[in-house]
């Protein structure tokens, strides 16, 4: 019976695991045979992935790169209200009024004191308000820089304060190509840690001489670097709006162009021209902009005939447009 058993309850041997063929592109006579559509060129999608390279991380976000991004962000978010209220947003919803310390120990009298005194040095320091600031800085800009100090001016019993740092400024201006251990602004050890940061003497955007273009090393230490990691080997960041910066701006230029053709429609906007021969034409030439008194009515010469310019409103379409960007 137990045999019986034994042999009704058997597992079946298991079927053999076939191996899945790799996909793999090959080449033949210069061309590219792949298994993936995407993986494939053709006249179709040639221009679609044209700009399509193999840089690395930090060649992608090079210098140069990071600059144009940063400048382009700010001046959206700065031009652009949809953008710049949804910044304001982010960085308030992130930050709130700031962190608050709570002790829990035994010691009621020592939690009250320890946390007034964490909120009066976080009221010294605007604490708050630089963390918003680096949170939509990281936005905008790609990236936050703060270093600690010491400042003994406050009015607290801890005297540690938080310096913002402009990105801009953490840059190395003697930066060789051979050196493997430096990037933009960031030196490392040999394990890959972050051991100083290059920082310049004065702030970028004004007028400078040619000493105060010398960048000086703060130990890592004495810096907080917030950015965003996307990439294997990535050090600096990018702004976090880059992937929706050209719909933003296409967004303030269609907003313009909905109130421009409003108010073409709104006002006296038109043609006039002239059913008459050339030479009977004496007091206008071909050209002219003639002022009309708005909510009025124009008498015109005979022969002469004046057409409103129908300034199409794109109203119906306004709404979901701005929805979806």
């Amino acid at each position: 019976m137990l045999q019986a058993f034994k042999q009704l309850f058997r597992r079946p041997p298991a079927a053999p695991v076939r191996a899945e063929r790799p996909r793999e592109v090959r080449f033949v006579g210069g061309n590219a045979h792949a298994s993936f559509d995407t993986a494939a060129t053709n006249d179709e999608n040639r221009k679609q992935w044209r700009y399509a390279d193999g840089l690395s991380a930090e060649r992608c976000n090079s210098a140069q790169v990071r600059r144009i991004l940063r400048n382009r962000g700010r001046y959206e978010t700065d031009n652009n209200s949809y953008l710049s209220g949804m910044m304001r947003t982010l960085s308030n919803d992130c930050i709130g009024r700031g962190p608050r310390l709570q002790l829990n120990t035994k010691d009621v009298v020592g939690n009250q004191r320890v946390e007034r005194a964490f909120a009066n040095w976080a009221k010294q320091v605007r604490l708050a308000e630089k963390l918003r600031i680096m949170r939509r800085g990281r936005a905008v800009d790609g990236e936050a820089f703060l270093q600690l100090v010491t400042n003994p001016r406050l009015a607290s019993a801890i005297k540690l304060d938080l310096r913002l740092i402009a990105p801009e400024r953490v840059t190395s201006t003697d930066l060789s190509v051979t050196d493997s251990q430096r990037i933009d602004g960031i030196r490392f050890d040999e394990s890959g840690n972050p051991v100083a940061y290059d920082l310049l003497d004065r702030p970028v955007g004004r007028e400078l001489g040619i000493n105060d273009w010398k960048s000086r090393p703060v130990d890592a230490s004495q810096i907080v670097h917030w950015f965003r990691c996307e990439r294997a080997e990535q050090y600096r960041g990018i702004p976090e709006i880059v992937p929706a910066l050209h719909l933003f701006a296409q967004l303030r230029r269609f907003t313009l162009a909905v109130i421009a053709a409003a108010e073409a429609a709104a006002d006296h906007a038109g043609v006039i021209k002239a059913n008459v021969p050339p030479e009977d034409v004496e007091k206008y030439d071909s050209g002219d902009v003639v002022e009309l008194e708005p909510r009025s009515f124009v008498t015109l010469p005979a022969g002469w005939d004046i057409n409103q310019i129908d300034a199409k409103q794109p109203t119906t379409t306004y709404d979901s447009f701005v929805s979806k960007i």
